[in-house]
């Protein structure tokens, strides 16, 4: 759906839904971690190879 369609459908504007989208991109990845664990460092061989598999 577009921003203009959720915004209509749920009743808030367009601009609050952007926001929340870029607060929850920001904050994902602590979604999927342990607790007190630090974040794998990813390098970029990696970050390469899984683009190549798109």
């Amino acid at each position: 759906m577009t921003l203009a369609e959720l915004s209509k459908k749920y009743g808030v504007h367009a601009i609050q839904i952007g926001r929340w989208k870029c607060a929850a991109i920001e904050n994902m990845a602590t979604a999927f971690m342990r607790r007190g664990a630090a974040p794998k460092q990813v390098s970029a061989a990696e970050v390469d190879k899984l683009l190549t598999l798109t």
